[in-house]
């Protein structure tokens, strides 16, 4: 008999340990190459904001953290999406006369208010009606928006605007979130501000309301779930959490700290200190927003109605020192009242500079305004004195001193005040309690600013913070809104800038950039077009913070198309080996709109996996391309996705955006398809599949830029 000493024991087990890790050590390394980490559903997003909301209702938002909620719990008819283009987002799709006088919507048929009450047209109706009372509480320039438009019903799902003359930027106006009609329908127009439902609020979108979190009597945060009956993609983020401080100094400690995972709207004075912290995403985007200090030209001030004073002043304002010292160069410099970005603007001339002291100095003596023995101009017995009010916004409020000094070097007395924000809008901003005022305004992706230089946006309720009038803007404001033709529109935009530029009815300064940090803990996080803050949740539905990881799916092209294949009917074929097929793929997703479509086999199969850009199709097909025994998948839609449960009867179903097609030698008797996503991009993202004796075991679906296997 042969037996082991001990030495050899020791080695023998040393050799099955070896054996053992060596096996475990293939079995992970096969488990990993096999497999790919793909994004989960759950988690919870905590982001933390300054101040507290007001009135978290769309035809009512005052700050911007009324708006960040109201981005989630709210749509729209239509919304501008993260590449800047107006999309459908409670309506599928619409159509405009020729005329530019009628526009129809037809409105989505799936979707469904956090109270599990369907959507229609009525709902549609009803907000408008609120927006055209003559006591509404909300924009001046929201309601001039919508006056003098027909809203008619069609159906339940279908309505048509009539316009009495054509408006080139209509359709913007058509990104309005809509208000449930059974839930306000009891509220008087004069409550509607002062509505507790402006603090439960009840929409349509991905994200529905919890409630306020409180401490005592202080709300310190509210919360957000996502929405089970969402019609759109389902978010891989359950919940939202938002955090409210009292000041930004608290607001980045919550951030050391881990107790938020976000923040926006961060001063250039935190930037240096955020770029330091470990763990976390800086990101940045510009938006159409900037900052001026525009002058009452009916206020008791006569002097600030005279061109060449306004135009003076401005000349003295040193805008590159402001972006360096103040705003730290993150912001662009403002010349004129439109983005530099716009497809209407025009630069300036050569004789028109924007920074020039000496002659301002020269212009203003040249007008009668001369220096006296305490160096402040005057002109008979009238001072150049006059206030400049801001709020106590960190950079607004040092702005405002800087160019104080400014002035004051060219002879100009000026009076800076702060106040808190509610102070402000409610005692000065709206009253038009000033001689002048530094402030922001956001536009939009159309050139039409009328709202914020027509005179009849003049007062209180409106935008016109300058009060300013001018029967020449008036009319070019006026016919950029009439005409359609692009060319003519900006001929308009063109002289209207000009006369601007030489008017100097505000001190154009800078479009600051929107900064955004956020832990890497949150994951595929993008800003796309911005026109708010707010837009930064445009591609919420694609942020994830859990992974798995699902079996990989060789993404090989190998051979032609089977011979009884029509290749025009499929579009052209990707050939790659493992190494480049990601990148074919991603090449052909770059490269198109809405028109061609990637074609993925796995060489192992004679399947096919169809991904276009247009719709999604689930079909059955068998190897040699054709339908297998005349049978197709059915086409019952339910609130998680697909129900494919009766494969006998009905083609194929149309959703909007990608087409799938998949597909075994032997059909399946009957399988279930649901939680079928796909992002703005119009990419497949995720699908889940229930196997009933089914021998179908090759899907490809596209995640993000992954492709990956869902079981």
């Amino acid at each position: 008999m042969f037996l082991l000493t001990r030495g050899r024991k020791i080695i023998l087990v040393g050799l099955v340990f070896n054996l053992l890790i060596l096996s475990i050590v293939i079995l992970v390394r096969q488990y990993l190459s096999n497999t790919t980490v793909v994004p989960d559903y759950g988690g919870e997003y905590v982001e933390g904001a300054v101040g507290r909301p007001i009135n978290i209702n769309p035809l009512l938002v005052i700050s911007d953290i009324d708006r960040d909620l109201v981005s989630l719990l709210f749509q729209g008819i239509t919304r501008v999406d993260s590449n800047g283009k107006l999309v459908g987002d409670l309506a599928k799709s619409w159509e405009i006369s020729e005329d530019r006088l009628s526009y129809t919507f037809y409105l989505r048929d799936n979707v469904f208010w956090h109270d599990k009450e369907p959507f229609t047209a009525d709902d549609v109706i009803f907000t408008l009606g609120l927006i055209t009372k003559p006591d509404f509480p909300g924009s001046f320039t929201l309601r001039n928006n919508w006056l003098g438009v027909e809203v008619q019903k069609i159906d339940d799902y279908a309505i048509k605007f009539v316009l009495q003359d054509p408006n080139a930027a209509f359709l913007e106006n058509t990104i309005i979130g809509i208000l449930p009609e059974h839930i306000w329908q009891d509220i008087d127009i004069q409550e509607l501000a002062l509505s507790n439902l402006n603090q439960v609020p009840i929409g349509t979108g991905p994200f529905s309301w919890v409630g306020f979190r409180r401490e005592e009597d202080k709300i310190i945060g509210a919360e957000l779930d996502f929405f089970p009956d969402y019609w759109g993609k389902k978010p891989y983020i359950g919940k939202i959490v938002f955090k409210f401080y009292d000041n930004r100094d608290d607001l980045l400690l919550a951030y050391q700290t881990k107790s938020i995972q976000g923040m926006s709207r961060l001063g250039a004075h935190n930037l240096s200190d955020v770029r330091e912290y470990r763990n976390t995403n800086l990101l940045q985007a510009f938006f159409p927003r900037y900052q001026a200090v525009f002058f009452n030209t009916a206020s008791e001030k006569q002097f600030l109605k005279d061109p060449v004073v306004r135009r003076a002043l401005s000349l003295a304002v040193d805008r590159q020192q402001i972006v360096s010292e103040v705003i730290k160069n993150d912001a662009q410099i403002m010349d004129g009242p439109l983005m530099r970005s716009s497809w209407a603007y025009v630069p300036r001339s050569e004789d028109q500079p924007l920074f020039d002291p000496a002659l301002a100095q020269n212009m203003l003596d040249e007008a009668g305004w001369l220096k006296n023995e305490d160096g402040i101009r005057q002109k008979d017995d009238m001072r150049l004195s006059f206030n400049l009010l801001t709020d106590d916004e960190e950079e607004r409020f040092e702005t405002a001193f800087m160019i104080q000094q400014m002035w004051q070097e060219i002879g100009v007395e000026v009076q800076v005040r702060a106040f808190v924000v509610g102070t402000f809008i409610d005692d000065y901003l709206r009253p038009r309690n000033y001689d002048s005022v530094l402030f922001g305004q956001t536009l939009s992706w159309d050139p039409d600013v009328y709202a914020f230089w027509h005179s009849s946006q003049m007062g209180e309720n409106g935008l016109n913070i300058a009060n300013y009038s001018d029967d020449r803007v008036d009319k070019l404001l006026e016919d950029g809104r009439r005409l359609l033709d692009s060319k003519s529109r900006v001929d308009k935009y063109h002289d209207f800038q000009q006369i601007m530029r030489t008017d100097s009815p505000a001190v154009f300064l800078y479009s600051p950039a929107f900064n955004y940090a956020v832990s890497r803990e949150i994951n595929n996080v993008e800003l796309g077009f911005m026109l708010r803050p707010s837009d930064r949740f445009q591609t919420i539905a694609n942020w994830y913070i859990n992974t798995k990881r699902v079996r990989s799916v060789p993404v090989l092209m190998s051979g032609q198309l089977e011979p009884d294949l029509d290749e025009s009917a499929f579009g052209s074929v990707k050939q790659a080996q493992d190494d480049t097929a990601q990148s074919a793929i991603e090449e052909d997703i770059s490269s198109q709109d809405s028109a061609g479509e990637i074609i993925v086999a796995n060489p192992e199969s004679q399947g096919l996996v169809v991904i276009d850009h247009n719709t999604i199709s689930i079909q059955v097909l068998n190897g040699n391309g054709a339908t297998a025994g005349g049978r197709r998948l059915s086409s019952t839609l339910e609130v998680l996705g697909f129900n494919m449960s009766d494969p006998e009867n009905a083609d194929s179903f149309d959703y909007p955006k990608t087409t799938i097609y998949f597909a075994n030698e032997n059909l399946p008797k009957a399988e279930t398809v649901r939680n079928i996503m796909v992002d703005e991009f119009g990419i497949l993202t995720e699908m889940e599949v229930d196997l009933f004796e089914s021998q179908v075991t090759d899907l490809v679906v596209l995640l993000g830029q992954d492709a990956a296997a869902i079981w």
